[in-house]
Formats: C-alpha cells, structure tokens, sequence
C-alpha cells in the first residue's frame, strides 16, 4: 500500500518555506540566482513542473545553507590569507556545518547524501586543466566520503594519481585530515587545518624545487662530463688505460612540472579555482530559469515597505456601519450553529423528557448547554492596491477594514496584505505589505495609495507560506480585487495550489467582475459599501459553519 504524498512536499514554495521555518531562516524564492548573504537563502524562480530530481536538489541547497547560517562563523572567513586557503577552508566547513545540521536534525543527513551522491556519483565529474587541482579534488572527496563511503573507489583513483606525481605528499596531508576528523568544533578551526594543508604544500614546493634545483646541477655536471669524454676519446690512452665515467644515477625529469603545478597551485586566483558543492547546485537551479518560459515559473512576493495611513472620521463610520451590519449577522448565525442545549446535568432547565430518572434517584433530569468547539478558522485578507484600483481605491479599503473588523468581533484570526509595496530594484513589483499579521491586534491605518502592478500569484504563494504554520483548522483566504492579475497562467497555479493544500479562496470585485473568472462560484461583486454586508454573508456562510 502507497502512502499519500503531502502536497505541501510537492511545492517548491511551500517545501522552501517549511525547511526555512523549521530551521530558523529565512528563504526568498524569485529572480535568476541562488545564493546567500549569511541571513537569507536566495533561491531562483522555480518551475512549477518539477521532478523529484531537482526536488531533492531544492532541499539540499536550502539544508546546505541554512547549516552555514547556523553553524559557520562568517568573519572568520575573511581572515583566510590566500583564495586557496578559503577554498579549502570552505571544502572542510562545508562538511562541518552539514555534520553540525544532522546532529540536531538528523532527516537532513539523508538530503547531504543525496546531494552528494548526485554531484560526484550520479554527475559526470569536472576535470580541471591544471594538474595541481588534483591535490582539491582528492581533499573534497575524502572528506565527503566520510558521509558517503561510495566514494571510496573515486578516492582510491585520485590517491594513486596523487602518489604518482608526490608520493610523500598525501601522508603528510592525510595526517592533517585524520587530526579534523577527530576535533573540528568551528569555523576557526577548519581555517587552521587549512593553513596546516597550505604548510604542507608550500614544504612540498621548497623541496620539490631543491630537487629540481640539484637535478639542474647534475645535469649540468653530466653534459660537461660527456664533453670531456668526447674530447679526451680523441687523445690515445697512456698505458692501456681505459676511459672512466664516475656518473650518478640522473633524477626524474618529470619532478619539474610537478614543482612548477604546486607553484601556481599556492598563488592560483579565486577564478580559476573549482566550485563549490553550494554553488555547484546553485548554479544547477539557476540554470533552470533560463530553460523554462516566464509564465512557468513560480516567484514568492517580498515584503516591502508602502505607507499606511489612518481612514478618515467620516470613512471610520461608514465602515462601522456596514461592520454592525456583517457583525450581526455573523453572530448570530455563530451562536445558532454552535450554542446547542443537550446533554444531562444536575443543573439548567428541565428536561421533561428525563423525569422518570426521579424515581431511580438520578438527579440527571436538567439539560445543560454546550459550547461546541469554535470555528476554528484563520482569515487572510489579500488587498489589490495596483495602479488600476486608483478610483476604487476608497471602497476597496473601506471593504477590506469592514470586512476584517466583523470577522474578527466573531473569534477569527485575521490577517490582511496589500499587495504590491512599493517597487523594489531586486524584486520589481513582485512586493506586498502585511497590514495586519496573524495574531497581531486590529488597528485602523488602511488608508493605501493605488500603483504598480498585480502580481497575484507571488502574492498569493507568499500567503500560503504564511498560513501554513497556523494552528487553525480551516484557513481562508480571500482577494479583494477590481482585475485581472499580470500573470494569469501563475495565478491559476497557485489557485491550483491552494486547494491542493486544502485552503479555501474566495473573492469579492470591486467595482468589476473580472475575478469570477479566476474564481468561479466562490467570488461576488460588489459597487458600494452598503452591498458588502449582503454579499459577504451569502460569500462566506457556508465557509464559517462547520458541517456536523
């Protein structure tokens, strides 16, 4: 029997956002690059058709750099004095901080496996010009293979071309990694067994060159030898004597490139140095964007800044009447559905139907009342400030206020954007403004300026991610718009994706009927304040009364 997937596992956005929450940090989706600043993970616009491939890639990355934000000590990176040292600071903490990861949550350990398996096993390997990046390539997959023993043959291959060019070389550095393997607490300490490995080669250039250096002499000393012998077997030999030729066994020439390749290894540029595992899979997902078509691919809004200001005195009482207006109906029907008088108790009205326990003594004959339990629902108010709200801008306000105060006067958990902020260089008009977030308490500064765009899918991505964590049984979310989005192919995704993860959608136009179209049989309309109350009750009846 198969088990059922989660569908939240099988969305990118929300799979990213559940690994950021669960680990402490924070994962933006959107754009064509993936990378991070020590605060945040960056992750690239992902394609909203994906296989289970460049799934397990999303989640290695984002364990990969949520372990380096939690676990590596970033300033001591800016004290490695050469990019080679960095280089294999950053191929030792790599494994640190994944290890450091899997200690406290050890389902991580299996994503570093894949991943790791996926780069060195399943990928072809690149092989590097310079002979000297061999010396890279045998320390990154020695100390992978401590996680991952298939890597051993890989090892065995690197360690025999390794003792062919320096056989003295890979005792010296193994020393250093067996010392790691045993005590590595922090980032400090990989940078010093860096600098162990860098001691070990520059030992290994000075003695290489000297080689060379008397392998020069001798040659020399040689090809004058040979010149004498050539011109001495033109002189007869005195007394039968025989030509003599003292010479020692020559060195091996090929100890010169070796010497010359541990050279530019020691002063190699960060260019020309391999990447990393991070941005060897970073470089994978980015490349991704490139391949699909725009409408494909699935971005996550970013807050942004939009100044907010207070509804005026005469707004504020309109408002309040068409809150009365919703409030009351809305409590009432709350109160039918969930004030019921059953069950026996030794208090409350009589139950004339129980009298007949008097005569066993039962004193069982009252019926009490009995809350049911709540609603139980989170609300999230998702308001289109575009530049084509600009005269439907007051209505839209005034509804979303109204709208979020009555809920609220009932018991539910209200949250309200506007979406987009202001434009931001980085994200374009892909930006929202939380006015109101879950939990927090009610205030009255919704009075919002018109402009910018409809990015409806990002936003809506961004609103899932924020209702998914709530403890709330029944999260819905409901759009207040006057058009149709930028995208319609993103915003049909993410619709797709909300009831795939069991969220509700509805909608209320403004002063348009245009997302009937995205939302039909669940969205109305509206063209003044005086028909919200209507409209949003018969919107939102069936949603707020739980069936029995």
């Amino acid at each position: 029997m198969t088990m059922p997937v989660n569908p939240i596992l099988q969305s990118l956005p929300l799979l990213a956002s559940v690994l950021g929450r669960r680990y402490g940090v924070t994962v933006r989706i959107g754009g064509t690059e993936a990378y991070t600043d020590g605060t945040v993970i960056q992750l690239p616009a992902l394609p909203a058709q994906h296989d289970e491939t460049f799934a397990g890639l999303v989640r290695g990355y984002a364990d990969h750099e949520a372990a380096h934000i939690r676990h590596t000590d970033f300033s001591v990176c800016k004290l490695a004095r050469s990019p080679l040292e960095k280089h294999i600071w950053n191929t030792f903490e790599d494994w640190r901080v994944e290890n450091a990861m899997a200690a406290i949550y050890p389902g991580c350990r299996g994503n570093f496996r894949w991943l790791i398996r996926h780069c060195f096993l399943q990928q072809k390997p690149i092989v590097s010009k310079e002979k000297a990046i061999l010396i890279l390539d045998w320390l990154l997959l020695t100390v992978r293979s401590w996680d991952e023993p298939a890597l051993a043959v890989q090892c065995e291959a690197l360690a025999h071309a390794l003792d062919a060019r320096w056989p003295w070389l890979r005792l010296h550095l193994e020393a250093v990694l067996h010392t790691m393997r045993g005590h590595c607490p922090d980032s400090a300490a990989c940078l010093d067994y860096a600098r162990q490995v860098i001691d070990v080669l520059q030992t290994a250039t000075r003695e290489t060159g000297l080689n060379t250096e008397k392998s020069g002499i001798i040659r020399g000393k040689i090809h004058d030898r040979s010149v004498a012998n050539e011109a001495s077997s033109r002189i007869p030999l005195q007394n039968g004597a025989k030509p003599t030729n003292d010479l020692v066994m020559q060195p091996s020439s090929s100890q010169e490139p070796d010497a010359q390749s541990l050279q530019e290894l020691l002063a190699i540029s960060a260019d020309a140095l391999p990447v990393d595992l991070g941005q060897r899979v970073g470089q994978t997902l980015s490349a991704r964007v490139h391949v699909e078509p725009a409408n494909a691919l699935l971005s996550v809004a970013r807050e942004g800044h939009k100044y907010l200001s207070g509804l005026s005195p005469d707004q504020l009482r309109d408002t309040k009447l068409a809150t009365n207006g919703m409030a009351a109906r809305f409590h009432g029907l709350l109160q039918a559905a969930h004030l019921t008088r059953c069950g026996s108790g030794r208090r409350g009205r009589v139950d004339t139907r129980s009298l007949h326990k008097i005569a066993t003594h039962d004193p069982k004959v009252f019926l009490r009342n009995i809350q049911r339990p709540g609603i139980n629902t989170a609300v999230h108010i998702l308001l289109d400030c575009s530049g084509s709200m600009r005269k439907r801008m007051t209505l839209a306000c005034q509804a979303t206020y109204a709208v979020a105060r009555a809920l609220e006067r009932t018991g539910i958990n209200i949250g309200v954007t506007a979406f987009p902020a202001e434009f931001c260089p980085n994200a374009g008009w892909t930006t929202l403004k939380p006015i109101v977030r879950h939990g927090h308490k009610l205030h009255a500064d919704f009075g919002l300026a018109a402009g910018g765009q409809t990015p409806l899918g990002p936003a809506l991505w961004w609103v899932m991610q924020e209702m998914q964590p709530l403890q709330e049984h029944r999260k819905i979310v409901l759009i207040m718009t006057d058009g149709e989005p930028d995208c319609t192919v993103t915003a049909s995704e993410a619709i797709q994706a909300t009831e795939r993860i069991g969220m509700e959608l509805y909608g209320v136009g403004i002063m348009s009927s245009a997302i009937q179209q995205l939302l039909p049989g669940t969205s109305t309309t509206i063209w003044e304040l005086s028909e919200l109350a209507p409209a949003m009750f018969s919107l939102l009846r069936k949603a707020l009364i739980p069936t029995t």
